[in-house]
């Protein structure tokens, strides 16, 4: 496969731990916003990663280029020890390519505890190139990373390292203000709990609020709706923090006074057989369905399955599934002071939102949208198009002219 790179535009290098493929479709917010920048057309993106686990390959136009990258034992607290090797097969990548550091015009990072380095190596041959960490998680957690995060001073050296690399970037995207606002706070991750300002805290250069948009040309309400018993769903992995079981047993108490409504759950994980087994023990398997995780293009499919998508979830960066529901003319319900609540309209946000873990209050607003059905109104526009086209106006105006 090869990928001819117009050097006629502006280099977008866009850096990412991970990038969806046809096998696996983790990560889809990457391949939107990419997909949406280079409809945007002013710059020639170049999508690259070092996931260990994929190899080269192009998907619907997009190649995905792969670079090397080594580490030793927890490669969060001695990455260092390996930055001048993993920026030069980086380098080298880039010249195999054809692209020469000096016409890089952005260099776009995530996952920026490991790829933070490549902006400032390409910053220091290129000091014109305009340097982005994307954060996608509310806070940085405590830093207790890999097997020497029990020790305190590891974790310390670990956040004074990073404080140094983020004030070297020209500034820090964040898929949300619920992000913005948790940035440099020690958030737990299971629990949403922001336990406060960890260590100092980090300086924030300039920052830019990018939403996860929606692809509307996937997403999109259908002409009609099949009629169906009442049918909730919840797309996402069964993690600790996403809180599935809370819905499942929500889901119970609907089932009293709606016996023919259905749940639908999408998704694998540590806390599947959980819900599995609870669905089990309280004999709800009829009522119950488990679905597997699918590819981006059957979602829309799903979302026009079910009446109301909801997120018990009490940690959330964005929550991209929330947004393409709504678009596909489905609404949902979500957790209160997380992102979702950034973009509900003010007029009727709290009939879409329930404080977290509250089971009862979860099913009482459940019942009550299924008694009486409401349109959803959000109060952004998510296309994914018109977001990118504004993010690009934004890096324009950052970029400095070449000395």
């Amino acid at each position: 496969m090869s990928q001819v790179i117009d050097m006629a535009k502006p280099i977008y290098l866009y850096i990412v731990p991970f990038f969806p493929s046809q096998k696996q479709w983790r990560g889809g917010y990457f391949y939107d916003a990419v997909k949406a920048l280079r409809a945007d057309g002013r710059y020639e993106v170049v999508v690259m990663t070092s996931a260990w686990w994929q190899e080269e390959y192009e998907i619907n136009g997009i190649k995905v280029w792969k670079f090397q990258r080594k580490t030793i034992g927890s490669a969060e607290y001695f990455e260092s020890f390996l930055v001048k090797t993993n920026n030069d097969f980086f380098l080298e990548k880039l010249e195999a390519i054809g692209i020469d550091p000096g016409s890089v015009a952005v260099c776009h990072v995530h996952d920026f505890m490991h790829y933070i380095q490549y902006a400032i190596v390409l910053k220091r041959l290129n000091p014109s190139c305009l340097t982005l960490v994307h954060h996608h998680f509310a806070g940085f957690y405590d830093l207790k990373i890999g097997k020497l995060g029990v020790f305190p001073v590891w974790s310390y050296l670990l956040y004074r390292k990073m404080r140094r690399e983020f004030a070297s970037v020209d500034a820090h995207v964040f898929i949300s203000e619920h992000c913005r606002r948790c940035y440099g706070h020690n958030v737990d991750f299971q629990t949403g709990e922001d336990r406060g300002i960890l260590y100092g805290g980090f300086e924030l250069t300039d920052s830019y609020v990018w939403y996860n948009g929606v692809d509307t040309e996937t997403f999109h309400a259908p002409l009609s709706r099949n009629l169906h018993p009442f049918t909730v769903g919840c797309v996402g992995n069964f993690h600790p923090c996403k809180r599935q079981l809370d819905l499942v047993k929500a889901f119970e108490i609907v089932l009293k006074s709606r016996p023919d409504a259905r749940l639908k759950l999408v998704g694998e994980g540590v806390k599947k057989r959980e819900c599995e087994e609870y669905v089990k023990v309280h004999g709800m398997g009829k009522q119950v369905e488990f679905l597997n995780s699918m590819p981006h293009e059957r979602l829309p499919k799903y979302y026009h399955s079910i009446d109301l998508l909801v997120t018990p979830s009490v940690n959330e960066g964005f929550c991209c599934v929330n947004v393409e529901a709504n678009y596909c003319g489905t609404p949902f319900i979500a957790v209160k002071g997380l992102p979702a609540e950034e973009i509900l309209d003010d007029k009727d946000k709290n009939f879409w939102l329930v404080s977290p873990r509250d089971v009862e209050g979860l099913a009482e607003k459940m019942l009550v949208f299924a008694r009486n059905p409401q349109k959803q109104i959000l109060s952004i526009d998510l296309d994914a198009n018109i977001l990118a086209r504004k993010f690009v106006d934004w890096t324009f105006k950052k970029r400095k002219p070449k000395v």
